[in-house]
């Protein structure tokens, strides 16, 4: 992606694609322009300065493209780009970095309610092919008449165009719990997939984009697999399969034991938004490759018919350190159901503003990587 003044420019053999900024398509009314390369007869471009602003203008469809006072690089980067295109030669690309771009559109808030389906295969770093389907959800997660074939009629096709590539989305996890839940729901088998998470990469290296792929593609600075530049981010790939969907996590060495509780254990009562008064200690001896492992965790709201004090046991017994409050070391803060922000997704938020790398999870997250989501919900599990 090359950066222009509101917008993102992206060439490929076949096309120039411009996805303009919220405040550029709201001036507009046009989120995307794409022109295909057979039309563009011929570039023309006013360099910026470190003052003034530049254009570059497409001759045949008459289409400019705006470029702030010191983005004289960019400009002559996206005139290249087009004449080389235009040659017959591959744009720059990325060697190595090959994925699939995944989004996906819910009816509701349920993750698992998918209408929608947009898939883009990134090849070298350049989008080689590209597809949308609409769907009817799954009927157990969404009401309404049916908008396109079932979910799982559209399973095949997602299966073939991901093949064995990893794939990109933004939000990752709740795509991949999406996913997870309409195969369940629609009775049809899981994919087993390696996902990586641009929204992750976006706050830890402050590159934005609006699509999954500008922010993978503006991240990347050398020849690398998608797994290499997770990596190198300091991120973990997720997995996905019919047990799990295993989240991206930041990569941390074995923690130290936390330290034994004071207090003597008690009971706690059974008030699903009670505070419990024992926090447990991590497992020392859990799997370390787990999605819990190291990881510091505080709960938020009501997630009934758990109590926190048995979520708790259940997330220490994976490798985590629990935390009643969200601080300095929290690494994952779990909201369950309530009716306004609580005060602790807004310590969250705060920290995040600051700098602090905070996943903030779903209850249905959380009971996911638990392997709770499928128990009786009026029989507590443990």
């Amino acid at each position: 992606m090359i950066p222009a003044h509101g917008a993102q420019l992206s060439v490929t053999a076949a096309s120039i694609r411009i996805d303009r900024s919220a405040l550029l398509t709201a001036l507009t009314g046009q989120a995307v322009v794409e022109i295909p390369l057979s039309q563009v007869t011929g570039v023309r471009l006013e360099v910026p300065s470190l003052l003034d602003a530049g254009v570059l203008t497409l001759e045949g469809p008459g289409t400019t493209i705006a470029f702030a006072p010191g983005q004289a690089q960019a400009a002559k980067d996206a005139r290249a780009a087009i004449e080389a295109a235009q040659r017959g030669e591959s744009p720059a690309a990325v060697p190595g970095l090959d994925f699939v771009a995944l989004s996906l559109e819910t009816a509701n808030a349920d993750p698992g309610s998918i209408r929608q389906i947009e898939v883009r295969r990134i090849i070298d770093g350049t989008e080689v092919e590209a597809a949308a389907w609409s769907c009817t959800p799954p009927p157990a997660l969404a009401e309404g008449p049916a908008d396109g074939p079932p979910f799982a009629a559209l399973v095949p096709a997602l299966r073939e165009f991901i093949g064995d590539l990893p794939v990109l989305a933004h939000d990752a996890q709740f795509a991949m719990m999406g996913l997870r839940r309409a195969c369940l729901a629609s009775d049809v088998e899981v994919p087993e997939l390696r996902y990586a998470c641009s929204l992750v990469l976006a706050r830890a290296t402050g590159v934005d984009g609006q699509r999954p792929e500008e922010i993978v593609l503006a991240v990347a600075q050398q020849p690398g697999s998608l797994a290499d530049l997770q990596e190198a981010a300091g991120f973990t790939l997720g997995t996905l399969s019919a047990a799990h969907a295993y989240p991206v996590l930041r990569q941390r060495q074995r923690p130290a034991p936390v330290a034994a509780p004071q207090k003597p254990a008690r009971r706690a009562p059974w008030q699903s938004v009670a505070t419990p008064d024992v926090i447990p200690e991590a497992n020392p001896d859990a799997d370390p490759t787990g999605p819990l492992f190291g990881q510091h965790v505080t709960l938020t709201g009501d997630f009934e018919p758990f109590d926190k004090g048995r979520l708790w046991s259940a997330i220490a017994d994976l490798g985590a350190g629990v935390g009643k409050n969200v601080t300095k070391k929290t690494s994952i803060l779990v909201a369950g159901t309530w009716a306004t922000k609580t005060s602790k997704e807004k310590r969250a938020e705060e920290l995040i503003a600051q700098g602090q790398d905070i996943q903030i999870w779903s209850g249905e997250q959380l009971l996911a990587v638990l392997g709770l989501e499928e128990q009786d919900s009026e029989q507590p599990p443990f």
